[in-house]
């Protein structure tokens, strides 16, 4: 049985501050999709008027967006120190804007992610503290996917994630001395702490 978590992890990144107008919210749900240009892969987690989401490549970039709220159909992208890196928008099932990596502006469109796409996580102890391990994973709905491992030591060190095998609970990690099986969890719902 999966275990399904109603919260994104959120950890040095992006962040997401509100913009646009209207009232309706984007429909809930999960929306993965690519960022152009690049080996990224994005996940956007949506519900009422919340969203936060994860930039990964599986090599360098691994930016979580913590939740925010978005007014209307849109949203400006923000790093957790507050600087604008992109947009977001909604139409439908589907979701597209700008992300900026490496200080470069990409295009990303991303859809409603069904079966087992989506925005998975396995962390151990407190990200952005001394001696914790964090992974995340944005899984397209064709299968394939890109996960990340940032393990907080000084200085940090980032490494591509196994595989994940999205009908398990757990996942076994090795980042530098940490080596421990992980609880995985796919996020279905955006919070804005954790």
């Amino acid at each position: 049985m999966r275990r399904v978590a109603a919260v994104v992890a959120l950890v040095g990144g992006l962040g997401l501050v509100a913009c646009g107008g209207g009232s309706s919210a984007p429909k809930a749900g999960s929306y993965v999709g690519k960022v152009a240009g690049t080996d990224a892969y994005i996940a956007l987690v949506t519900k009422g008027d919340k969203v936060a989401g994860y930039v990964c490549d599986g090599a360098k970039v691994s930016v979580w967006l913590p939740a925010a709220s978005v007014s209307g159909h849109a949203a400006t992208l923000a790093n957790r120190r507050g600087a604008r890196v992109g947009t977001a928008r909604w139409s439908g099932s589907a979701a597209s804007g700008t992300v900026s990596i490496d200080g470069v502006s990409h295009a990303f469109s991303a859809t409603r992610a069904t079966g087992d796409a989506g925005l998975y996580r396995a962390v151990h102890g407190t990200p952005g503290q001394a001696g914790a391990v964090e992974v995340g994973w944005v899984v397209l709905a064709d299968g394939t996917q890109r996960g990340q491992i940032t393990n907080f030591v000084n200085p940090v060190v980032n490494l591509a994630a196994p595989k994940l095998d999205t009908s398990v609970t757990s996942v076994n990690i090795t980042a530098g001395s940490f080596s421990s099986s992980l609880v995985v969890n796919k996020f279905i719902s955006p919070i804005s702490t954790f």
